[in-house]
């Protein structure tokens, strides 16, 4: 019984990486992101980007037959769609999306290929799991991570669609909302003159994806809404305080950085009373040495298509008037909802190798950290994003909560495509 026990224990480690191969958790923080020409595309739908830039990639999608015909159905439709819609506006993007069978078709065609592209399998996977973007999935292997990667990208190509042509289904509705109105003639004329644009755009298009998802960018491009390329890269953005990073003695201080989430302004003003409040209790927790970096966090919300950047106007106020260095604060420009803060907080902390086993303290006016240690703001984070963006939270008084981040929140979500 003992030898088949070894036996059994050999054979297991002798097989893992067979079983293994492509399920480990490989995020890597110095991974070189692959770029198109569209800031948006690359953060809402990597995934995409990923089978236009990869060379071994796109080529034996572009040359398998069946997604192919898509193309050229799509193109069609293109051709002819802006002649066609006289009357309702959601007639423009009714052919350019994936209904379930569809998807499922898709899908199909894509584990048939990479079943016998394996290299070019591996080659996306990879890079997939190096960008951090997909870690939710981590523990599929390479061809149920594309799977699930494509099944994404069609739900969220099809949620804009729908969302800015309809003005129905936006995750917050007084702020997502269409500049102009969607039953208005000059609405129509934009959705056929971007039809047109499409069209003009059709030669180049050669991945079964393209058109739908060019629409999709052309929808959010009409409507202003690129706040998730805004300030983009942050490595720019934050350069002074990144070059800090790597020379922080961190046993000096007792939490990784402090969180101060943002509030929208009001009455046209660049940043909201409440905002200040939060800056001087962050200035003054820095003051302290409870951190060496402040994150300020918070997007262009309030009101809707505000001029101003949350996080923007209190970096300003901490340096202008609070004088707090420049080279300690941290800009996190897109978050536009307490759930984000969090979030996209998370990101910056593993991004950038500050170090994810000491806490985080979030300092804030004592109505915001209420409802962050609430069982609301709990069940609202599982009901918007599947799950919790903290572990081991603690309030420690009326202004301040700390909290450990998790890797989950490496993961892209264009379900929000203003801030995924």
């Amino acid at each position: 019984m003992k030898k088949i026990k070894r036996y059994s224990l050999l054979l297991s480690i002798y097989l893992m990486p067979i079983f293994s191969f492509g399920q480990s958790i490989v995020f890597d923080p110095s991974y070189p992101f692959l770029k198109s020409n569209n800031l948006v595309q690359d953060k809402d739908f990597y995934f995409l980007t990923l089978m236009e830039q990869l060379p071994e990639v796109k080529s034996v999608i572009s040359q398998n037959k069946s997604l192919h015909h898509r193309l050229l159905e799509l193109k069609n439709d293109i051709k002819n769609t802006p002649y066609h819609c006289l009357d309702s506006i959601t007639c423009y993007v009714t052919p350019f999306l994936w209904t379930k069978e569809e998807t499922e078709s898709v899908e199909h065609d894509l584990v048939q290929m990479f079943n016998v592209h394996n290299r070019a399998l591996h080659i996306l996977g990879k890079n997939m799991r190096a960008s951090g973007y997909f870690i939710r999935y981590h523990s599929l292997n390479d061809i149920d991570l594309v799977k699930k990667a494509w099944e994404d990208a069609a739900k969220d190509m099809n949620y804009i669609l729908k969302a800015y042509t309809t003005n129905e289904g936006l995750l917050y509705p007084s702020i997502d909302s269409t500049t102009f109105a969607v039953s208005g003639k000059h609405y129509r004329l934009l959705m056929k003159e971007t039809l047109l644009m499409l069209d003009h755009n059709a030669d180049s298009m050669d991945l079964f994806f393209q058109p739908g998802l060019q629409l999709s960018l052309f929808l959010l491009f009409v409507n202003y809404r690129d706040e998730a390329a805004r300030f983009e890269p942050l490595d720019i953005t934050n350069a002074k305080a990144y070059r800090r990073i790597s020379y922080i003695d961190w046993r000096k201080y007792p939490y990784s950085v402090i969180l101060l989430p943002g509030e929208g302004p009001v009455n046209n003003k660049p940043i909201s009373p409440l905002g200040k409040y939060r800056c001087i209790l962050g200035a003054e927790q820095y003051r302290k040495g409870e951190a060496p970096f402040i994150v300020v966090s918070g997007g262009f919300v309030h009101p809707f298509e505000t001029p101003y950047c949350e996080a923007f106007e209190m970096k300003k106020y901490l340096v202008d008037k609070l004088g707090i260095p420049d080279s300690v604060v941290i800009m996190e420009p897109h978050a536009r909802h307490t759930t984000t803060n969090i979030r996209n907080t998370n990101r910056i902390i593993y991004q950038q190798l500050i170090p994810a086993d000491k806490q985080i303290l979030c300092t804030s006016t004592p109505d915001q950290i209420d409802y962050i240690c609430s069982k609301r703001f709990k069940d609202r984070c599982i009901r918007v994003m599947d799950y919790v963006p903290w572990r081991g939270m603690k309030q420690v008084d009326r202004f301040d909560l700390t909290f450990y981040p998790v890797k989950k929140s490496l993961q892209m979500d264009a379900s929000d495509p203003l801030d995924p």
